[in-house]
């Protein structure tokens, strides 16, 4: 028989905190599982690490070149037996009853395709629970919701394996936001349930992607371009992706880029504040835009 549930973890270069996430998978309540993970050509002492577990649950798969984590997402998604798929990061851990009490939301409703749950993130001395708890919880049809915010992470999901092949599986281009991406595309078919608790810890860590604007850029414009009529749908959150593509244009000193972006926020909604001042502000010059949208974030943040 096939085990329950599938958990899908790709890793690259690791090994100091693999064995962390990989202890939460195997420890999970909900036992009836294989745990897939691809080293995604790692060249640290990862080989070693996952050698040391000794638990006929855990599958090792590797790439000969490294090809990122949504590819290597979908090479664990190719090799699962299971009719449902969590997927897990190498820099996180689970709490122990995290696949039990998605399982318990799934079976409430038949016609789900994924079940999430909220995290909390570790980074330094701060803790911020995601999403927020004065947020009130969503669930159900989700799919403008999801377009507008990123408020469902890779490692929170318990997915419908028949919900995944569907839609495709996670977009390999992507070098950031794959998580998102793909639930726009998935909460378009499902309903989508929620555990409105904190079920896992992600560590950010110094030299993780989330900290590499460049690759920030490429995805927002690539969602931009993919998703454009499913946006247009939505004037402000269409301004709301123009802009992020805009503010990052101008992050990198790229001035006429930034301002074709904002311009094209403003024409997608003209009361859309945010995206005038950025284009104001575009003529400061790199340092000054930099430095005055610092400035105004913590202005709104006080």
């Amino acid at each position: 028989m096939p085990p329950r549930v599938s958990v899908v973890l790709p890793t690259y270069n690791r090994a100091g905190v693999l064995a962390r996430a990989v202890r939460s998978v195997l420890a999970q309540s909900e036992s009836d599982l294989e745990l897939i993970v691809v080293d995604d050509a790692s060249t640290d002492e990862t080989p070693r690490v996952l050698a040391g577990f000794d638990d006929p649950r855990l599958h090792v798969l590797h790439h000969a070149v490294r090809r990122g984590g949504a590819a290597a997402r979908n090479t664990g998604l190719a090799a699962a037996h299971a009719d449902w798929v969590a997927f897990q990061d190498s820099d996180d851990e689970w709490l122990l009853d995290k696949l039990a009490r998605q399982f318990a939301v799934a079976a409430q409703d038949p016609d789900l395709g994924a079940v999430y749950c909220a995290f909390v993130r570790l980074g330094g001395d701060t803790a911020t629970r995601t999403p927020a708890a004065k947020v009130e919880r969503r669930a159900g049809w989700l799919h403008a919701e999801i377009l507008r915010d990123s408020f469902i992470s890779t490692q929170t999901l318990l997915v419908r394996r028949a919900a995944l092949d569907a839609v495709g599986g996670f977009d390999a281009g992507l070098p950031r936001f794959q998580d998102w991406e793909l639930m726009m595309r998935l909460s378009r078919q499902h309903p989508i349930g929620c555990v409105d608790e904190p079920l896992v810890v992600v560590h950010t860590l110094p030299d993780a992607i989330t900290h590499d604007a460049p690759a920030r850029l490429r995805a927002r414009t690539r969602i931009v371009e993919r998703h454009a009529l499913w946006l247009a749908a939505h004037p402000r959150t269409l301004a709301e992706h123009l802009y992020a593509v805009g503010h990052l244009h101008a992050l990198a000193g790229e001035t006429a880029a930034a301002r074709h972006w904002l311009r094209r926020a403003i024409a997608a909604d003209r009361r859309f504040p945010k995206a005038w001042a950025a284009l104001a502000l575009t003529g400061l010059g790199t340092a000054g835009y930099a430095r005055a949208t610092r400035l105004r974030g913590q202005w709104r943040d006080a």
